[in-house]
């Protein structure tokens, strides 16, 4: 219950569902109530930015692992870098052959 409390409290007027009742937030002030509710939106921006950079990111990484697949499919490069550099053709190996960006 403090949680919801304290997400009442930093969440604007305009933001709640009946934005005409007034909110009462026991034990805090008009000041700290504003300063909360100014954090919020800074939080809300930040989230933003990343939700949009992380769609990018996310692409960028598909297209690399679909690149290092195909160039750990020649196998004149499989053969090199499992000759002479197994541990990481072996990571790589990994990474390309991963279902999930998550691995």
């Amino acid at each position: 219950m403090p949680y919801a409390k304290a997400l009442l409290a930093a969440t604007r007027s305009d933001m709640l569902v009946d934005p005409d009742k007034h909110k009462v937030v026991e034990g805090l002030t008009p000041e700290q109530v504003a300063k909360m509710e100014k954090e919020m939106e800074v939080l809300q921006r930040d989230l933003g930015l990343i939700e949009e950079s992380h769609g990018n990111q996310v692409l960028n990484l598909v297209l690399a692992r679909g690149y290092l697949a195909k160039l750990l499919g020649n196998a004149r490069v499989a053969r090199y870098l499992g000759q002479h550099h197994a541990d990481i053709f072996r990571e790589l190996q990994s990474i390309s052959e991963s279902s999930s960006l998550e691995n």
